[in-house]
């Protein structure tokens, strides 16, 4: 008798550990569930930006002096990356964070 109540012990003990991982299981998810639910808002968000963006660049390309460029945040964008900006930037940030080629030598 005494080994049955061991055994119906251990089935209880089982049951209690998985429900516990089920729950864990079961909370992660959610949590999973609200960062995605945030990233697909802050996309609309973005997209609402740039629709708005877009649409203020074409209200402003009507209104233009002739001769001169509507500045647009793509606009700018391409001329950043024409330009090198970006990798100008970077390349001053490593010079002094010791990292990638720059290496922290001042160079």
């Amino acid at each position: 008798m005494s080994d049955h109540k061991h055994h119906h012990a251990d089935k209880k003990e089982k049951k209690l550990v998985q429900l516990l991982k089920n729950r864990r299981t079961q909370r992660i998810n959610l949590a999973e569930d609200q960062l995605a639910r945030g990233r697909e808002l802050e996309k609309e968000r973005e997209e609402k930006l740039t629709k708005s963006a877009l649409g203020s660049s074409r209200a402003a390309e009507k209104q233009k002096k002739a001769g001169e460029p509507a500045w647009s945040a793509k606009m700018q964008q391409i001329r950043d990356k024409n330009t090198g900006r970006l990798e100008m930037s970077k390349e001053r940030w490593n010079r002094f964070a010791g990292t990638e080629s720059g290496g922290g030598r001042g160079l």
